[in-house]
Protein backbone atom coordinates (compact mmCIF):
# COMPACT_ATOMS: atom_id res chain seq x y z
CA UNK A 1 0.00 0.00 0.00
CA UNK A 2 2.72 2.35 1.23
CA UNK A 3 5.10 3.90 -1.55
CA UNK A 4 9.09 3.37 -0.69
CA UNK A 5 10.31 6.09 2.39
CA UNK A 6 13.24 7.20 0.07
CA UNK A 7 10.50 8.58 -2.55
CA UNK A 8 9.26 10.93 0.04
CA UNK A 9 10.53 14.63 -0.46
CA UNK A 10 10.97 17.21 2.52
CA UNK A 11 9.83 20.46 2.24
CA UNK A 12 13.87 21.74 2.79
CA UNK A 13 14.08 19.73 -0.46
CA UNK A 14 11.57 20.78 -2.63
CA UNK A 15 11.26 24.19 -3.74
CA UNK A 16 7.25 23.97 -4.71
CA UNK A 17 7.39 23.73 -1.23
CA UNK A 18 8.89 27.09 -0.24
CA UNK A 19 5.98 29.00 0.73
CA UNK A 20 3.95 26.43 2.13
CA UNK A 21 5.01 24.29 5.88
CA UNK A 22 8.31 25.83 6.09
CA UNK A 23 7.14 27.59 9.33
CA UNK A 24 9.13 30.20 11.56
CA UNK A 25 10.88 28.63 14.55
CA UNK A 26 8.13 29.70 16.71
CA UNK A 27 5.58 27.55 14.63
CA UNK A 28 5.74 24.53 16.57
CA UNK A 29 2.87 22.66 18.05
CA UNK A 30 3.92 22.01 21.53
CA UNK A 31 5.44 25.83 21.79
CA UNK A 32 2.49 27.27 20.69
CA UNK A 33 0.08 26.07 22.91
CA UNK A 34 1.52 27.40 25.79
CA UNK A 35 1.56 30.91 24.72
CA UNK A 36 -1.40 33.31 24.81
CA UNK A 37 -1.27 34.45 21.02
CA UNK A 38 1.10 36.30 18.50
CA UNK A 39 1.28 38.50 15.89
CA UNK A 40 1.16 37.31 12.45
CA UNK A 41 -0.45 38.91 9.73
CA UNK A 42 1.66 38.34 6.99
CA UNK A 43 0.98 34.72 7.13
CA UNK A 44 -2.22 33.19 7.56
CA UNK A 45 -3.82 30.13 8.95
CA UNK A 46 -3.38 27.88 5.90
CA UNK A 47 0.27 28.21 6.24
CA UNK A 48 0.09 27.34 10.04
CA UNK A 49 -1.78 24.34 9.53
CA UNK A 50 0.18 22.84 7.01
CA UNK A 51 3.20 23.61 9.40
CA UNK A 52 1.28 21.55 12.32
CA UNK A 53 1.23 18.56 9.68
CA UNK A 54 4.04 19.07 8.49
CA UNK A 55 5.95 18.74 12.31
CA UNK A 56 3.73 15.39 13.06
CA UNK A 57 4.57 13.85 9.91
CA UNK A 58 8.36 14.46 10.71
CA UNK A 59 7.65 12.84 14.24
CA UNK A 60 5.84 9.75 12.88
CA UNK A 61 8.78 9.18 9.77
CA UNK A 62 11.60 9.42 12.64
CA UNK A 63 9.42 6.57 14.36
CA UNK A 64 8.40 4.77 11.54
CA UNK A 65 11.93 4.82 9.93
CA UNK A 66 10.41 6.68 7.23
CA UNK A 67 6.58 5.29 6.35
CA UNK A 68 4.36 7.70 7.00
CA UNK A 69 0.50 7.56 5.56
CA UNK A 70 -1.59 10.49 5.74
CA UNK A 71 -5.48 10.89 5.67
CA UNK A 72 -6.97 14.34 4.40
CA UNK A 73 -10.40 14.65 5.56
CA UNK A 74 -12.86 17.15 3.39
CA UNK A 75 -10.04 17.69 1.17
CA UNK A 76 -12.16 19.43 -1.13
CA UNK A 77 -10.38 21.51 -3.57
CA UNK A 78 -6.97 22.04 -1.26
CA UNK A 79 -6.68 22.90 2.21
CA UNK A 80 -8.23 26.52 2.23
CA UNK A 81 -8.90 26.07 -1.17
CA UNK A 82 -5.26 26.29 -2.10
CA UNK A 83 -4.34 23.13 -3.95
CA UNK A 84 -0.85 24.23 -3.79
CA UNK A 85 -1.32 23.69 -0.02
CA UNK A 86 -2.20 20.05 -0.75
CA UNK A 87 0.40 19.41 -2.85
CA UNK A 88 3.29 20.44 -0.27
CA UNK A 89 1.60 18.50 2.61
CA UNK A 90 1.52 15.45 0.39
CA UNK A 91 4.82 15.56 -0.17
CA UNK A 92 5.63 15.14 3.78
CA UNK A 93 4.31 11.48 3.36
CA UNK A 94 4.82 8.56 1.71
CA UNK A 95 1.14 7.87 0.86
CA UNK A 96 -2.21 10.29 1.37
CA UNK A 97 -5.35 9.46 1.24
CA UNK A 98 -8.19 11.78 0.66
CA UNK A 99 -12.01 11.28 1.86
CA UNK A 100 -14.40 14.09 0.41
CA UNK A 101 -18.19 13.66 -0.07
CA UNK A 102 -18.38 15.91 -3.26
CA UNK A 103 -17.74 13.84 -6.07
CA UNK A 104 -17.82 16.77 -8.84
CA UNK A 105 -15.05 18.50 -7.37
CA UNK A 106 -11.86 19.01 -9.38
CA UNK A 107 -9.33 17.75 -6.27
CA UNK A 108 -5.38 18.39 -6.56
CA UNK A 109 -3.31 15.28 -7.76
CA UNK A 110 -2.26 14.60 -4.19
CA UNK A 111 -3.98 11.56 -3.40
CA UNK A 112 -3.59 7.93 -3.89
CA UNK A 113 -7.02 7.20 -3.45
CA UNK A 114 -9.67 9.52 -2.29
CA UNK A 115 -13.20 7.92 -0.88
CA UNK A 116 -16.40 9.96 -2.38
CA UNK A 117 -18.39 9.52 1.17
CA UNK A 118 -18.80 11.54 4.26
CA UNK A 119 -15.64 10.03 6.47
CA UNK A 120 -18.49 8.17 8.64
CA UNK A 121 -19.61 5.86 5.95
CA UNK A 122 -15.72 5.35 4.26
CA UNK A 123 -14.27 2.67 3.57
CA UNK A 124 -10.95 3.13 4.78
CA UNK A 125 -8.49 0.23 6.22
CA UNK A 126 -7.83 0.06 9.59
CA UNK A 127 -4.79 1.42 11.57
CA UNK A 128 -3.48 2.18 8.23
CA UNK A 129 -2.86 6.27 9.01
CA UNK A 130 -0.13 7.79 11.07
CA UNK A 131 -1.40 11.18 10.51
CA UNK A 132 -5.58 12.40 9.71
CA UNK A 133 -6.19 16.28 9.20
CA UNK A 134 -9.39 18.31 8.35
CA UNK A 135 -9.12 22.23 7.33
CA UNK A 136 -12.91 23.60 9.03
CA UNK A 137 -14.89 20.92 8.59
CA UNK A 138 -15.53 19.97 12.49
CA UNK A 139 -17.82 22.80 13.11
CA UNK A 140 -20.12 20.79 10.04
CA UNK A 141 -19.77 17.41 11.83
CA UNK A 142 -23.42 15.78 12.60
CA UNK A 143 -22.66 13.12 14.81
CA UNK A 144 -19.08 14.20 16.51
CA UNK A 145 -19.06 10.48 18.34
CA UNK A 146 -19.50 8.75 14.71
CA UNK A 147 -16.99 10.53 13.60
CA UNK A 148 -14.62 10.27 16.21
CA UNK A 149 -15.00 6.68 16.42
CA UNK A 150 -14.48 5.56 12.78
CA UNK A 151 -10.97 8.29 13.17
CA UNK A 152 -9.83 5.84 15.52
CA UNK A 153 -10.05 2.87 13.60
CA UNK A 154 -8.64 4.15 10.96
CA UNK A 155 -5.36 5.42 12.55
CA UNK A 156 -2.65 3.42 13.72
CA UNK A 157 -1.69 3.20 17.46
CA UNK A 158 0.26 6.68 18.03
CA UNK A 159 -1.44 8.06 15.38
CA UNK A 160 -2.26 11.90 15.13
CA UNK A 161 -5.58 13.82 14.18
CA UNK A 162 -5.29 17.34 13.33
CA UNK A 163 -7.86 20.01 12.68
CA UNK A 164 -8.56 23.64 12.58
CA UNK A 165 -12.06 25.06 13.15
CA UNK A 166 -13.66 27.96 13.79
CA UNK A 167 -13.75 28.32 18.12
CA UNK A 168 -17.11 27.96 19.49
CA UNK A 169 -16.56 30.55 21.95
CA UNK A 170 -15.68 32.85 20.44
CA UNK A 171 -18.37 35.94 19.87
CA UNK A 172 -18.14 35.45 15.61
CA UNK A 173 -19.39 31.62 16.60
CA UNK A 174 -21.80 32.57 19.01
CA UNK A 175 -23.29 35.27 16.98
CA UNK A 176 -23.39 32.63 14.07
CA UNK A 177 -24.41 29.74 15.99
CA UNK A 178 -27.52 32.13 17.46
CA UNK A 179 -28.39 33.18 13.65
CA UNK A 180 -28.35 29.60 12.80
CA UNK A 181 -30.61 28.36 15.84
CA UNK A 182 -32.78 31.44 14.60
CA UNK A 183 -32.88 30.33 10.99
CA UNK A 184 -31.49 33.49 10.17
CA UNK A 185 -28.04 32.56 9.02
CA UNK A 186 -29.20 32.42 5.14
CA UNK A 187 -30.43 36.35 5.32
CA UNK A 188 -27.20 37.22 7.35
CA UNK A 189 -25.06 35.49 4.92
CA UNK A 190 -26.95 37.04 1.79
CA UNK A 191 -26.36 40.80 3.68
CA UNK A 192 -22.74 40.43 4.18
CA UNK A 193 -21.76 38.32 1.04
CA UNK A 194 -23.84 39.02 -1.50
CA UNK A 195 -27.49 36.39 -2.46
CA UNK A 196 -24.84 34.85 -5.84
CA UNK A 197 -22.31 34.39 -3.43
CA UNK A 198 -23.50 32.72 -0.57
CA UNK A 199 -24.23 29.46 -2.47
CA UNK A 200 -20.91 28.68 -2.85
CA UNK A 201 -19.95 30.08 0.34
CA UNK A 202 -22.19 28.33 2.97
CA UNK A 203 -22.06 24.98 3.77
CA UNK A 204 -24.04 24.04 6.95
CA UNK A 205 -22.83 24.18 10.47
CA UNK A 206 -23.73 22.66 13.37
CA UNK A 207 -20.93 23.49 16.31
CA UNK A 208 -21.27 20.51 17.88
CA UNK A 209 -17.75 19.77 18.45
CA UNK A 210 -15.49 22.95 18.28
CA UNK A 211 -15.09 23.77 21.97
CA UNK A 212 -13.14 21.46 23.88
CA UNK A 213 -16.64 21.17 26.26
CA UNK A 214 -17.72 19.20 23.23
CA UNK A 215 -14.32 17.84 21.83
CA UNK A 216 -12.50 15.96 24.95
CA UNK A 217 -15.59 14.24 25.90
CA UNK A 218 -16.11 12.99 22.41
CA UNK A 219 -12.57 11.79 22.42
CA UNK A 220 -12.36 10.12 25.42
CA UNK A 221 -15.45 8.15 25.11
CA UNK A 222 -13.82 6.85 21.39
CA UNK A 223 -10.38 6.12 23.17
CA UNK A 224 -8.31 9.20 22.27
CA UNK A 225 -5.69 10.71 24.64
CA UNK A 226 -6.75 13.82 25.89
CA UNK A 227 -6.71 17.10 23.21
CA UNK A 228 -4.33 19.47 22.77
CA UNK A 229 -5.25 22.96 21.76
CA UNK A 230 -3.32 26.31 20.25
CA UNK A 231 -5.51 29.11 19.82
CA UNK A 232 -4.75 31.95 17.15
CA UNK A 233 -6.32 35.31 16.28
CA UNK A 234 -4.82 37.71 13.89
CA UNK A 235 -4.31 41.53 14.94
CA UNK A 236 -6.41 42.86 12.22
CA UNK A 237 -10.37 42.88 12.49
CA UNK A 238 -12.73 40.74 10.64
CA UNK A 239 -13.76 41.91 7.55
CA UNK A 240 -16.70 39.90 7.21
CA UNK A 241 -18.20 41.70 10.16
CA UNK A 242 -20.26 44.78 8.64
CA UNK A 243 -22.88 46.96 9.09
CA UNK A 244 -24.24 46.57 13.22
CA UNK A 245 -21.71 43.69 13.25
CA UNK A 246 -18.75 45.79 12.57
CA UNK A 247 -19.93 47.66 15.98
CA UNK A 248 -19.72 44.08 17.97
CA UNK A 249 -15.97 43.19 16.50
CA UNK A 250 -14.65 46.52 17.18
CA UNK A 251 -15.68 46.33 20.58
CA UNK A 252 -14.54 42.57 21.41
CA UNK A 253 -11.61 43.39 19.21
CA UNK A 254 -10.39 46.10 21.97
CA UNK A 255 -11.39 43.33 25.27
CA UNK A 256 -9.70 40.49 23.67
CA UNK A 257 -6.15 42.29 24.70
CA UNK A 258 -7.04 43.38 27.58
CA UNK A 259 -8.35 39.66 29.30
CA UNK A 260 -5.45 38.14 27.74
CA UNK A 261 -7.59 34.38 27.44
CA UNK A 262 -6.59 31.98 24.75
CA UNK A 263 -9.71 30.44 24.82
CA UNK A 264 -11.25 33.52 23.55
CA UNK A 265 -9.65 33.54 20.13
CA UNK A 266 -11.47 33.02 16.51
CA UNK A 267 -9.20 29.91 15.30
CA UNK A 268 -8.67 26.79 17.34
CA UNK A 269 -6.02 24.36 16.17
CA UNK A 270 -6.49 20.81 17.94
CA UNK A 271 -3.94 17.59 17.91
CA UNK A 272 -5.80 14.45 19.16
CA UNK A 273 -3.22 10.94 19.33
CA UNK A 274 -4.88 7.57 19.40
CA UNK A 275 -2.96 5.73 22.39
CA UNK A 276 0.28 3.01 21.36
Amino acid sequence: MAAPAMQRRTIDADPVLAGWGKPPAEWQFDQLKETYNFPHDQSDRVSMFCSFIRNEAERMAERNGGDVRGLDIGCGVGIGMRPAATMAVARCFSEVWGVEPDAALQLPPAFVRVVNKELEEAELPDTAFHVAYSYMVMEHVVDPMRFMTRLYRALAPGGSYLFLTVNGTHYFSRIANALRVSKLDESALHMLFGRQNVHGYHYPTKYRFNRPSQIEPVCEAAGFEKPEYVYVERTRRLTYMKGPLKLLDDHFHRSRFKRHDPTRLLDVYCRVRRPL
